[in-house]
């Protein structure tokens, strides 16, 4: 796949390629999510950061510590809750970068950024979360 890498509007050195329709939406999402989360995580600079969607790889988001990539997996169609489900949960792991070294705790950073999500959710009006609270 293709991804042709485009720096946020308001994020400097914080790169994206989302091949959805209405990208600017995408964008705009995802960028006030980020400075959302940074407010919470005390980080404001976003060196090197990529964002794309869809996966290549896999049918799941993911993050790639070592080349500070995260690849989200948005169906076309903008799905305000599912990007800041998905990407909160991504962020949350770039966050934390140094990570957890001990695989057999590895569920204790997984706990934390399924928790990151739904709080980062709960922040949006009730109908961008509801769907994530009926499952």
């Amino acid at each position: 796949m293709n991804f042709e890498l485009k720096e946020f509007t308001n994020i400097p050195n914080c790169y994206h390629s989302f091949n959805v329709v209405n990208e600017s939406q995408f964008e705009s999402t995802c960028e006030n999510l980020i400075k959302e989360m940074s407010f919470f995580f005390k980080r404001s600079s976003f060196e090197g950061l990529k964002i794309l969607n869809p996966n290549p790889i896999e049918k799941i988001p993911q993050y790639f510590s070592s080349n500070n990539l995260i690849y989200l997996n948005v169906r076309d169609g903008i799905r305000e809750s599912q990007i800041i489900y998905q990407l909160a949960h991504e962020m949350c792991h770039y966050f934390m970068s140094t990570g957890i070294k001990n695989d057999e705790l590895k569920y204790f950073e997984e706990t934390l950024c399924d928790l990151s999500s739904h709080f980062f959710l709960r922040n949006k009006p009730q109908k961008i979360h509801k769907v994530y609270d009926d499952e």
